[in-house]
């Protein structure tokens, strides 16, 4: 199961199992990280439009060109910090589907008897025991 090899001892398997339920956690809390520092910066970026705004109000000519091509820069540099959010967020996602698929994994390799595993990798539903217990009478 997930590439592990059962050649090895116990230990090695453990430890095999182990990094590989850690990879997206660590990889979430990156990609959580990112996104904060992210919104941080569209904070700052929001707050410095502010002050252009206020400062391109008075302004006289020259200033004023400075100051919209100022604008047109953090106009810029806004959408980018957007883009980067919303990749920030799909990663995420997809990290947060990885880990949701080894968890659900696992989760049916415990119910799995040792038993059932060397007959069937399936597991075996009610209705196949009903039936094969009626042809048993």
């Amino acid at each position: 199961m997930f590439g592990v090899d059962n050649t090895g001892s116990a230990l090695d398997t453990v430890a095999h199992i182990i990094q590989v339920a850690l990879t997206p956690v660590f990889l979430l809390s990156g990609i959580a990280t990112l996104l904060n520092v992210f919104s941080t910066r569209l904070a700052r970026v929001a707050d410095r439009v502010e002050a252009v705004s206020k400062a391109l109000e008075g302004a006289d000519a020259t200033l004023a060109k400075s100051l919209s091509a100022q604008l047109v820069h953090l106009h810029r540099r806004s959408l980018a910090l957007d883009v980067a959010v919303v990749l920030g967020a799909i990663g995420g996602a997809t990290c947060a589907a990885v880990l949701a698929l080894f968890v659900g994994a696992q989760a049916q390799e415990l119910r799995q008897t040792p038993a059932r595993r060397a007959i069937s990798p399936h597991p075996l539903t009610t209705s196949d025991v009903y039936r094969r217990t009626r042809n048993l009478k």
